[in-house]
């Protein structure tokens, strides 16, 4: 199962929004008080019934039914008004067969063995004021079920099967099912085989237990001698629950058993999360046709208690995790590392409009473009600037890598690892990123992630601006010709990696473009521009002309020296 659309209509601060979901994973971010947590609302509403979720502990607490008088957006005339919530979901005949099949042969009768892979179907609730009752609407496949009945049935059944998974990072109570049965109980990763066998000798197990116990009844009966005529006894026990027992986790290390309670709270929630997704996936393969259902997982702040280097590392395998395994993961979170960087249309940032100096209805924000990350960097507070090499580095599938100051750098890095280079080939599995120019290594939040994310690391700086960054580098403790080294020659003119360059290259690139190599020197506003035009014919001549030999390659050796020497 997974949802593609959400509405909402004067629910709280929820004015009016409409909520799309692109893939498997959508990170929903935004300020405190932004509307995150309504929009869940909106979700458990829908598939988690009311009655029982007093049950479910602290993390449902938001579960009860939706109350006109209470929810409604507190800056609006309730008269004349309602509440209006819908939901579109897309439910798989295979993977959903729980609920598809009811359906389809249960509710709509169709006998037919001609059915669609997935599904559609569209809920909709709506409150009018002063009604308290709900009206509900439904559309299966494009056609909408009149018999009340039958909705009746529909609305039951989701709300009875284990749609969603719910986990509040921040709550230490119970994580469960929207329908019943707790997540972390033995029974909730036994099949039904295994339930069925261990259901036989419990109840041989017990009674025994009974049997002994009543000897010693006997017994006691005995030691109270003639006061057995005035007193009775009677000895019990509760009856083995396996299915109230919790599974304790353990991480095995070098011969030595930590216990769940003994890790990290950052750890422990992360492992927890892991659980679900894994239970998901059970859930999704199991054989019972008529329970068979793909939850969808809502996890709110996955990054609590996590350092930024693990933050990065748990966001990356989560989202490969939800889309290899088909299971939609939401969360709602404060953390860069959380968003979904890959396909950045997955990524849901909401705010409120400000009338009067008050705060009025949640809406989403415009992230559309190239410049995706813009809007969250300034919701998260950091510099979009800033955030913008960040990104890249963020989800990198390599433990290793090499920083270079442009895009340009990291076309000659890239002609080093030719292994027709021999014994002065870079010797480097990792992966070679471009940071956008100096100014970004004075990036504190930049430089701390890449130390606590890659296992090793190097970062090469232009010659010219070598001593400028520095300092910056040294506050977090980077050290040179070990961290980070300066690329180009002493000579004032070739503090850069273009003057790593062999001269006749230098020589016929200046002499082709005199007009660019004076505007590049200028103090024009055009400067800039003309020095990228120009770093790209050195590298465009340096490549065409390239010779695998010590007198053409001769400077970039004498760096991959050092940097081999890093790696190795």
């Amino acid at each position: 199962m997974r949802i593609l659309r959400l509405e909402a209509v004067n629910f709280r601060t929820v004015e009016q929004i409409e909520v799309n979901f692109q893939n498997y994973y959508t990170s929903i971010c935004g300020k405190n008080n932004s509307g995150k947590s309504n929009l869940l609302r909106v979700i458990r509403n829908i598939f988690i019934d009311s009655e029982f979720a007093i049950f479910f502990g602290p993390g449902m607490r938001f579960a009860r039914e939706i109350d006109i008088e209470k929810d409604f957006t507190n800056w609006k005339s309730k008269e004349k008004s309602e509440i209006s919530i819908c939901v579109e979901i897309e439910i798989n005949s295979k993977f959903d067969s729980g609920l598809y099949k009811f359906i389809e042969e249960f509710i709509l009768k169709n006998e037919s063995s001609d059915k669609d892979e997935n599904a559609c179907l569209k809920i909709s609730i709506s409150w009018k004021y002063p009604e308290r009752k709900n009206n509900v609407e439904i559309v299966y496949k494009g056609e909408k079920i009149e018999d009340s009945y039958q909705k009746d049935e529909i609305i039951r059944k989701i709300k009875s099967i284990n749609c969603m998974i719910f986990h509040n990072s921040t709550s230490h109570g119970g994580f469960t099912y929207a329908s019943s049965g707790r997540f972390d109980s033995i029974y909730e990763f036994l099949s039904d085989e295994d339930k069925a066998e261990i259901s036989k000798k419990k109840d041989d197990l017990f009674k025994q237990m009974k049997s002994r116990l009543k000897k010693q009844q006997k017994e006691f009966a005995t030691l109270l001698g003639r006061l057995e005529d005035k007193y009775e006894v009677s000895l019990s026990f509760a009856e083995p629950s396996f299915e109230r027992s919790s599974i304790n986790i353990s991480l095995k290390e070098k011969g030595i058993d930590v216990d769940l309670d003994d890790w990290g709270s950052g750890t422990k929630n992360r492992t927890l999360i892991f659980l679900k997704l894994l239970n998901a996936k059970k859930l999704k393969e199991t054989e019972q046709n008529s329970e068979k259902i793909t939850p969808f997982i809502i996890i709110e702040e996955p990054e609590s208690f996590l350092h930024p280097s693990a933050q990065a590392e748990f966001g990356r395998v989560m989202q490969d995790i939800a889309e290899e395994l088909k299971v939609q993961v939401i969360v709602t979170t404060h953390s860069v590392y959380m968003l979904n960087h890959k396909k950045p249309d997955s990524n849901i940032l909401l705010d409120r409009t400000v009338e009067m100096s008050k705060l009025k209805g949640t809406y989403v924000v415009n992230t559309e473009g190239d410049k995706w990350y813009e809007p969250f960097a300034l919701t998260l507070g950091i510099n979009g600037n800033d955030f913008g090499p960040l990104k890249n580095t963020i989800f990198s599938q390599k433990d290793e890598i090499i920083l270079v100051e442009g895009e340009t750098d990291k076309k000659y890095f890239e002609l080093l690892l030719d292994n027709k280079h021999g014994v002065n080939q870079l010797q480097f599995n990792g992966e070679i990123f471009a940071y956008g120019g100096a100014d970004q290594l004075k990036n504190n939040v930049l430089l701390r992630f890449i130390k606590g994310r890659f296992s090793k690391f190097l970062i090469t700086i232009d010659i010219d601006r070598l001593n400028d960054i520095k300092r910056s580098l040294e506050s977090v403790n980077f050290v040179e010709n070990i961290d980070f080294i300066g690329i180009g020659k002493n000579d004032p003119s070739k503090q850069n990696i273009e003057g790593l360059l062999p001269s006749k290259i230098l020589s016929k690139v200046y002499s082709n473009y005199p007009d660019l190599v004076q505007l590049a020197t200028s103090n024009s506003s055009d400067r800039k521009s003309a020095q990228s035009k120009l770093k790209n014919e050195l590298f465009e001549e340096f490549n065409r002309s390239k010779e695998y030999s010590e007198d053409y390659f001769g400077e970039f050796y004498k760096v991959v020296k050092k940097i081999n020497k890093k790696f190795k």
